[in-house]
Parts: structure tokens; C-alpha cells; sequence
């Protein structure tokens, strides 16, 4: 196996064209590590705020982690389907440096904002409140 070299992971063509067969793809990175990337992908010439094709692309080197999160996300749109975005797919797929990468796919939704970024500046009855709306009868 060939030594791969440090770097920030970044989606290759093979995996855009996996995501969104059959198009031609223009994506744009949201973050992006050594073991994890987020990008926007969604069809070239296309406006992503107003496409229901735009999606919300997530792969990582660490099979756990995004397993745990998918996992997560499916319980969530089924108790809560109007506020989590859809999962569309998940799989392992081989970059074409031959890193094997854990992947999924998500809706996109224009405009929202993560829960993770903002709950540090939720006051303690906002922290119940969204607790209570998703939390299982």
C-alpha cells in the first residue's frame, strides 16, 4: 500500500459522482480535517438555496463515528421528521488515493442552523424547552 501524505480530507470526483450520479457536480467545502469533511454538493449551475437536488455531503476515516451519528439522526426523523434533515444514504467508499472513508448523505436544508453551535448560549429554560420537544412521549 502506497504511503498516503497528510492532508485535508477532500472529496474526490469518484465520490461526487457517487452522491449525485449521472450529473455534473459543484460542491464546496463547509469544514474540513484530516479524519472528517462536510461539503455542499449539488449540480453544476445549479442554485443550492433554492435546489431540492442540493445535499449535504459528510465522510470521515473513523468508521464509529459517523456510524453513531447516522445511526442518531435516523431515531431523530422518526420522532421529529419536520425538524432533521433526511438521511438519503450511507456506505464506506475507497478514495482515489485509496483511503477507505465512511460517508453520508443528507437533504440540505437552506438556511438552518446547528444546535451544536448555539446551545452554550441557550439559557437553562430554552435548553428544557428543546429538550421536551424532542425527547420521546
Amino acid at each position: 500500500m502506497a504511503v498516503i501524505e497528510a492532508c485535508l480530507l477532500e472529496p474526490d470526483k469518484a465520490l461526487l459522482q457517487h452522491v449525485l450520479p449521472g450529473k455534473e457536480i459543484t460542491h464546496s467545502v463547509l469544514s474540513n480535517t484530516f479524519t472528517a469533511c462536510t461539503c455542499l454538493v449539488y449540480p453544476t449551475g445549479v442554485d443550492p438555496d433554492s435546489s431540492q437536488e442540493a445535499v449535504i455531503l459528510r465522510f470521515e476515516t473513523e468508521k464509529d463515528t459517523l456510524e453513531h451519528t447516522a445511526n442518531m439522526q435516523r431515531v431523530a426523523e422518526l420522532a421529529i421528521p419536520e425538524y432533521i434533515p433526511r438521511l438519503l444514504q450511507s456506505g464506506k467508499f475507497v478514495l482515489s488515493d485509496g483511503r477507505e472513508v465512511y460517508f453520508s448523505v443528507t437533504t440540505y436544508i437552506e438556511g438552518c442552523i446547528v444546535l451544536k453551535r448555539i446551545w452554550n448560549k441557550l439559557t437553562e429554560p430554552q435548553e428544557r424547552h428543546i429538550m421536551g420537544q424532542v425527547s420521546m412521549p
